[in-house]
């Protein structure tokens, strides 16, 4: 099955119809999609466009920009939607990186408190939440629940919630073992077969799944591939443009 190769066209996105998957535009307006249930993919709206889009996580004491600027810029100028949420670490430097590249209409943030900054916690980056929606991009307020929720319950809400709008994962990670968001954000992807590549120099099991990190590519970019245990899958979905 050939690889999942997103491109625009005339305003719309195309992506391959040997995966299943045929978006139909012309000028600015979507016309069709016709979505293989296999796949799941995630979609982002962007005006009348449909992004296949992938969701960017990572530690929260992740302090690389060129580590996620790279991976973040590369995947826009394939035409790929973004999806992150809103915390310290990576989270912030996923949507400073959206933003020096002009894709702020192609990100969509997911917040775990509310536009007035009340449910946010040390970990939480409230001026790239605000920073994202000023420049034009989609931002959901309270994404992980009210705020009569706990805060872990937020944040696990809200990371599930991003992983569910996506059709793959980026992870960013220092070495360290997987935070509780990014461990159950990959749990959510891999339970849909979806691809979850990880930027690190030193992959650690993810809490909770039985599987490995293998070498791949990420447009291009050396990063390892999460592959699970005691299942093959039947589609090796990349987006490595090797």
């Amino acid at each position: 099955m050939a690889a999942l190769r997103p491109l625009r066209f005339s305003g719309a996105l195309f992506a391959s119809p040997s995966v299943g998957a045929v978006f139909c535009g012309g000028g600015a307006s979507l016309l069709c999609c016709f979505l293989c249930p296999r796949l799941r993919l995630g979609l982002v709206f962007v005006g009348r466009c449909a992004l296949v889009s992938v969701l960017f996580c990572g530690s929260r004491s992740f302090s690389s920009f060129p580590l996620v600027s790279g991976p973040v810029s590369r995947w826009l100028v394939a035409g790929g939607g973004v999806v992150c949420g809103s915390s310290a670490g990576a989270d912030a430097l996923v949507v400073r990186s959206v933003l020096a590249a002009g894709g702020a209409s192609a990100l969509l943030v997911l917040a775990a408190f509310s536009s007035s900054g009340a449910g946010a916690a040390s970990c939480s980056s409230l001026p790239s939440a605000r920073a994202a929606a000023s420049a034009g991009a989609s931002v959901v307020w309270l994404a992980g629940g009210p705020l009569s929720l706990p805060l872990r319950a937020r944040l696990a809400g809200r990371s599930a919630a991003a992983a569910a709008l996506a059709s793959g994962g980026v992870v960013f990670s220092a070495g360290e073992p997987l935070g509780p968001g990014s461990s159950l954000a990959v749990a959510c992807l891999v339970s849909r077969r979806c691809p979850v590549w990880l930027f690190s120099p030193s992959p650690s099991p993810v809490r909770g799944l039985a599987g490995s990190w293998s070498p791949s590519l990420f447009c291009g970019l050396p990063c390892f591939r999460f592959v699970p245990f005691q299942r093959t899958l039947r589609a090796q979905l990349s987006f490595g443009f090797a």
